[in-house]
């Protein structure tokens, strides 16, 4: 999934579930992300709301959310832990853009293979 390069996002509650999500804005740049986080979980703790974000090998439990997110005390120990990212989504399904956590694992590489160049690739 692309990252988010360019723009912004801004934090909005989201009443239906009742967390905080992200939403495209001009409050956080790409580049701000750890600002934005201590900022989710501060404003989390205060509503008591739980933090919308994508974790990919985290199953959700009770022990770990509030209503359809995150609870901002574990947003904190991943946000120690792992590597926070701000990923935009074209896959129906995630809201675009959004928080993801993911494992700082340098063993890991894509199983993507290599593919022959086209004619059509992009110049240098």
């Amino acid at each position: 999934m692309p990252k988010l390069v360019s723009g912004g996002v801004r934090i909005t509650p989201m009443k239906k579930d009742g967390t905080m999500a992200l939403a495209t804005g001009t409050d956080y740049h790409h580049d701000e992300t750890e600002d934005l986080v201590e900022d989710l979980i501060e404003f989390a703790k205060e509503d008591k709301v739980g933090v919308a974000a994508y974790v990919p090998d985290m199953k959700k439990s009770k022990a770990n959310t509030i209503g359809g997110g995150w609870k901002p005390s574990v947003i904190e120990k991943l946000s120690e832990e792992r590597e926070a990212t701000l990923l935009v989504s074209f896959r129906h399904g995630f809201p675009a853009p959004y928080l993801a956590f993911f494992d700082p694992d340098e063993k890991r590489t894509s199983s993507r293979p290599t593919a022959k160049k086209s004619k059509y690739a992009r110049k240098a």
